[in-house]
């Protein structure tokens, strides 16, 4: 004979119902985040193409930027804009603006943050990289190879560095020139890093800055005017001075030390030790 076992109305509807909930939330399992789509939607329109100008007038280096302020504060990384007599910045629909200010400038942590003056501007929303762990799933948006508006995912692979200072997140999310100074998100849409860095000597060795690092110096306190010497070195500032296109320096008293400054392949360096660094050689001239 089969036995039934008997429970009042109320405690079988309590069970029903928890039976019904675990089915579709197991226990343990996060509830579902933003899809790519969903983040891509909302996130894009305030992520910029970033463009150094510099003399003449002619483009010398691009990136990525995002917006982290509706008064017009954007973050990109300071290798982009480096060495720019002026930075102009395009948004997804298509306007464009200069900076018109500095907030911070940062050749340590390689973090520039700019201003715009500019209306009915999408702020993304910052998270905690603090909480960021290995094997978290991230989208990576920016304008690869100048390939506006381009969206990747991929993991937090390893986070490296023993200090907040130092640290990075290793990310197989693929980037490429260009999109240096673009937002990291995480699953809930928010920014938790700065895509910096590719390694093209491996394969999918990627990094960016922990946001965490950028969020002192994004506050809109004082603003100061940029002005077209503001990032561009002056002949007394630089004691060497390298050619992008022939990897050649030239130091104070060579033949093309004084011409090359002006010249839009030039790159300052501190010391001569440094342009080696770099991979460049001394000129014999």
């Amino acid at each position: 004979m089969t036995a039934f076992l008997r429970l009042p109305l109320g405690r079988l509807l309590a069970f029903s119902w928890l039976f019904a909930f675990t089915l579709v939330h197991p226990p343990h399992q996060a509830l579902a985040s933003k899809t790519p789509e969903d983040i891509f939607a909302q996130r894009s329109p305030g992520v910029l193409l970033v463009q150094g100008i510099g003399f003449f007038g002619l483009p010398q280096t691009f990136g990525t930027g995002f917006i982290v302020s509706p008064t017009g504060l954007f973050v990109t990384n300071f290798h982009v804009v480096e060495h720019a007599r002026e930075v102009t910045v395009k948004l997804k629909d298509g306007r464009e603006y200069k900076a018109s200010g500095i907030a911070e400038l940062n050749r340590d942590l390689d973090l520039a943050v700019l201003k715009i003056e500019a209306p009915n501007l999408t702020t993304l929303p910052l998270g905690d990289s603090d909480t960021v762990r290995v094997g978290q799933r991230v989208l990576a948006i920016g304008n690869p190879m100048g390939l506006e508006q381009t969206i990747s995912d991929g993991l937090i692979s390893a986070i490296r560095g023993d200090t907040s200072d130092e640290r990075v997140f290793q990310i197989t999310a693929p980037i490429s020139p260009g999109s240096s100074g673009g937002p990291l998100f995480n699953l809930d849409g928010q920014v938790i890093g700065i895509t910096f860095l590719q390694l093209t000597e491996g394969q999918n060795l990627n990094f960016a800055i922990p946001i965490n690092a950028a969020k002192p110096f994004i506050k809109d306190g004082k603003i100061r005017p940029f002005k077209a010497e503001t990032l561009v070195p002056t002949m007394q500032s630089c004691p060497v001075v390298g050619n992008r296109r022939s990897a050649i320096y030239h130091v104070p008293g060579g033949q093309y030390y004084a011409g090359m400054m002006f010249s839009p392949d030039a790159v300052c360096f501190t010391s001569e030790e440094e342009a080696q660094k770099a991979g460049f050689r001394q000129s014999l001239r």
